[in-house]
């Protein structure tokens, strides 16, 4: 495995970023107006966008769809008329509202060691860098979903990837937030805020994984149905009501291997993937960020 650590050690994340070639980076102001910055996450299906600060000459921030759940549900999630609030603010004004994503940027050519170190230890809330070339100029988002796609093609060169999710504990060592399909939407989203996590798994009464819930939920409330207007709805009329994979939620039991979970974050670009048992009762949750420190733990041992 030397070979392919010297490999990580000398590959930079602008020769990732180069590698996986997106489209034009969806961006906003500061000062654009925040139902504006809104729509351009809902129509373009991200999680997130950064901002430039005219003022500054840089981007300086993300909006996401965590800091709008946050700021819209700050005080009730009840009958608000959120289009109408969304539109007396600006980007700048609800940018990291949720204090969950923080805007650390990293130069194109810092290796890929040091990315990982950066977000599974220095910053384990790093959802997604910017990367800065030579200039100082943005050229690229990278978020843990991307890495983990760059990093699944060698998961079968580390001794752990033929490994079982028991044995290596992965996902085990925290307790999974739930919330029950009788609650409501508004309980829901007080849980991903006092837990300040980006995920919560649906459960019925027994005990046995429905769902998921996040803040890309957004999405499927939509401004003219006024976002999060149906808070008081229980959670099992928000799984009935929107259109998910049949595959939702995913999951797997502590008997699947490393190898199979990254390939499964990989291809389907999920953010999370329950532990359960043979009842289908979540005893865990993969995130992003495990699967990273995974890498970059045997990095080191290595």
């Amino acid at each position: 495995m030397g070979d392919l650590v010297q490999f990580l050690r000398q590959k930079t994340i602008g020769e990732v970023v180069e590698q996986f070639k997106f489209g034009k980076m969806i961006e906003a102001k500061t000062t654009t107006n925040a139902l504006d910055g809104f729509n351009l996450l809902i129509s373009n299906n991200i999680l997130s966008i950064p901002l430039f600060d005219d003022t500054q000459g840089t981007f300086t921030c993300f909006l996401d769809l965590m800091d709008i759940l946050w700021f819209l549900t700050k005080d009730s999630i009840e009958d608000l008329n959120n289009e109408e609030k969304l539109k007396q603010k600006t980007c700048g004004q609800i940018a990291d509202y949720s204090k969950l994503d923080p805007f650390i940027k990293i130069t194109s050519d810092t290796n890929l060691i040091r990315v990982l170190q950066t977000v599974s230890q220095d910053c384990m809330s790093l959802h997604r860098m910017p990367v800065v070339n030579s200039e100082g100029k943005l050229i690229s988002i990278v978020s843990q979903s991307l890495l983990v796609r760059f990093l699944e093609p060698h998961t079968k060169k580390f001794d752990f990837g033929t490994l079982s999710i028991g044995t290596l504990g992965l996902g085990l060592d925290k307790a999974v937030v739930t919330v029950k399909e009788e609650e409501s939407v508004q309980v829901a989203v007080q849980k991903l805020k006092q837990h300040k996590v980006s995920g919560i798994g649906i459960v019925d009464q027994e005990g046995r994984l429905k769902g998921t819930f996040s803040p890309s939920a957004l999405k499927y409330f939509g401004i003219g149905n006024k976002v999060l207007s149906i808070g008081g709805s229980t959670m099992r009329e928000f799984v009935a009501s929107v259109q998910l994979p049949k595959e939702y939620p995913l999951s797997v039991m502590k008997t699947a291997t490393a190898c199979q979970v990254i390939s499964t974050f990989s291809q389907s670009g999920t953010h999370r993937i329950f532990v359960v048992d043979s009842e289908n009762r979540p005893e865990g949750i993969i995130s992003l960020v495990d699967v990273i420190d995974l890498f970059f733990r045997h990095i080191l041992i290595e």
